[in-house]
């Protein structure tokens, strides 16, 4: 994960995980002071599976863009890649005030 304010890189190891099982991942480094404002600038997913392919996620949220890339020893397959849209949504009144 990478954050826009200097904070730097940090990795998060999982062991196993399967299809249907939720994933939580802290977003928050060690040594952070409370209430210190967090910009995640970058989240990339890598892993590899059981057939020794390394899959790579990334959601790049200064390009804004999504993708996923297989590789596969001495290169790599791009899956898909795609554009991130803006939202304008915003949450009602009545949900904020409750």
């Amino acid at each position: 994960m990478q954050y826009s304010k200097g904070k730097g890189d940090f990795k998060v190891d999982i062991g196993v995980f399967e299809k249907g099982i939720e994933v939580f991942i802290p977003v928050v480094p060690i040594g952070t002071i409370k209430r210190e404002e967090m910009e995640i600038s970058e989240v990339k997913v890598t892993y590899t599976t059981i057939k020794d392919e390394t899959m790579e996620y990334v959601h790049d949220l200064i390009k804004r863009k999504d993708s996923c890339r297989v590789f596969y020893g001495n290169h790599d397959e791009l899956l898909y890649e795609f554009q991130l849209d803006s939202s304008s949504w915003i949450y009602p009144n009545k949900l904020i005030t409750r």
